[in-house]
């Protein structure tokens, strides 16, 4: 076990570790522990600042393509950040599937939650509440023109037999 490494040696085994080569396996093939080789990249990083660590480069590989699909997400809309929420979403929506939802979102300043809501609920017919106020509607209209088009909002209630359609009723916005 060598007690002395020339800096040739220590700049030789940093560079196999940059080249992918991992710190356990120098360490067993040099006979040094692994805080060693540690402590020369942390030396030599110091000494020269400009080279970047391999875990550097990566995280700012991931940060250029994140920027360049952003980049990419704005020129393809049709809006920008400061447009309707709504139209923001429509063009967002456009492009699910194609780009990570993170990125989609960041590009218009849109909150995920409101997204995947959007997305996920805002469909006609697949949504709950809709299915309801058809049905609702096609009752109302039923008993509407029974009554020979007099009847208004609580004479209709009445009308209904089920005490559920009638609050239902009730609650309904639109008739």
């Amino acid at each position: 076990m060598k007690s002395k490494f020339t800096l040739e040696e220590k700049a030789s085994i940093i560079h196999r570790y940059e080249s992918g080569e991992s710190v356990t396996s120098l360490a067993h093939t040099h006979g040094i522990s692994r805080g060693t080789i540690y402590n020369w990249m942390h030396i030599a990083h110091e000494d020269n600042p400009s080279v970047e660590k391999p875990t550097n480069i990566h995280l700012m590989s991931r940060k250029l393509q994140r920027m360049s699909d952003i980049l990419e997400i704005k020129n393809r809309v049709p809006c920008t950040s400061s447009a309707p929420l709504q139209e923001r979403l429509c063009a967002l929506e456009a492009l699910y599937g194609q780009y990570n939802v993170h990125v989609l979102c960041e590009a218009l300043s849109v909150d995920r939650g409101t997204f995947y809501n959007h997305v996920k609920r805002s469909k006609k017919g697949n949504n709950a509440y809709i299915k309801r106020e058809v049905k609702m509607t096609c009752l109302v209209q039923q008993v509407y023109e029974k009554s020979h088009q007099i009847y208004g909002a609580a004479t209709l209630g009445e009308t209904c037999t089920d005490f559920e359609i009638f609050w239902q009723l009730i609650n309904m916005v639109k008739i």
